[in-house]
């Protein structure tokens, strides 16, 4: 990928929505060169698609952590897709899969929880969940969160020295 191609993709995660037009206009080429370009990332499976990000403060998010004995069956990683709860899920080192939820109501996301430890029990080690308390960097790459000083229990700064060289 090159330097233009990774331009483009890094104005498309800012700004999913944002013209062919403007983003040529940002990097200095046209507005056919960065269609083709995308079209491109496109059928390359670079960009697989485009999705909205909701901010919604009525939505309660739960992240699981479900450790399990082995890699995740094909049942079980089709059960938490058909639930409607997913918003993403991973699979991290020591076959742990890591499950973002949101729903309107927390019953919903407790009886995903009830129904995933009884019908993959065999499957799993533990599970953990996690309820989201704040969100401190949005997913467009602004910080929601103001700089306040932070000190340790002595009373010393926390944050690391700048280096002013």
């Amino acid at each position: 990928m090159d330097d233009t191609n990774k331009k483009i993709l890094r104005l498309l995660h800012r700004d999913g929505r944002m013209s062919f037009a403007k983003i040529g206009e940002e990097i200095g080429i046209s507005r056919v060169a960065v269609k083709k370009r995308v079209a491109k990332m496109e059928q390359d499976g670079i960009i697989t698609g485009y999705t909205v990000i909701s901010q919604r403060k009525d939505l309660y998010r739960i992240h699981f952590d479900i450790q399990l004995k082995n890699q995740p069956s094909q049942a079980l990683c089709d059960f938490l897709n058909q639930s409607g709860l997913v918003t993403e899920m991973f699979l991290m080192t020591g076959n742990v899969l890591q499950v973002k939820t949101q729903a309107p109501d927390i019953s919903e996301l407790k009886y995903l929880a009830d129904r995933l430890c009884k019908e993959f029990e065999n499957e799993l080690v533990k599970v953990t969940a996690r309820a989201v308390k704040e969100r401190i960097k949005d997913p467009n790459g602004g910080i929601g969160y103001e700089y306040v000083e932070r000190r340790d229990f002595a009373g010393n700064e926390c944050l690391p020295e700048r280096n002013n060289d």
